[in-house]
């Protein structure tokens, strides 16, 4: 296009665009007629933690109370591949603490929501530094009968935590 001057380019994932300045100095947007699609290098362990989690919702197994401890009988290996991905996966944890969608995985024979699952994992990868020297009433502990606006205070616990970078991996 006469007249147009190329400034910078944009990548979206839908349309690349690509801006230009005009001969009189305005900026204009032009679609480009490529329309490939480029990936953010982390979108493909988005992706494979993604999929992780939603594994989470279908992993058959139940939790009894032993003396003061949840314990989960089950598959474990879901657990084991996100605890592979570190920080990656602890921040897909805590962002999957507050979802109230049912299990497969049971407690005194009722479903247990998805967010106790996710921290059952996220138990199993990450705890907190200075909470867990607290006495015992840090909102970010989850029992699998927790209710929905306990998954919320957990999960805003851990998002402190993780900002912070309050929390250790195990």
């Amino acid at each position: 296009m006469p007249g147009l001057r190329m400034s910078r380019a944009l990548v979206t994932l839908a349309v690349p665009v690509v801006l230009c300045t005009c001969s009189g100095g305005q900026r204009q947007s032009v679609a480009r007629s490529d329309t490939s699609v480029v990936r953010a290098p982390d979108s493909a362990l988005r992706d494979k933690l993604d999929a992780l989690i939603d594994s989470l919702a279908k992993l058959p197994g139940q939790f009894t109370l032993v003396g003061a401890q949840w314990r989960f009988s089950g598959n474990q290996e879901s657990f084991r591949l996100l605890a592979s991905h570190g920080d990656s996966a602890v921040a897909k944890l805590i962002d999957c603490l507050d979802r109230t969608d049912s299990s497969a995985v049971t407690v005194y024979g009722r479903r247990v929501v998805l967010g106790a699952i996710c921290y059952a994992a996220l138990q199993r990868m990450a705890y907190p530094t200075e909470e867990e020297d607290g006495a015992g009433d840090w909102p970010g502990f989850v029992e699998p009968t927790a209710t929905s606006s306990q998954l919320r205070a957990a999960k805003q616990a851990w998002r402190d935590a993780y900002d912070k970078k309050r929390y250790r991996l195990s």
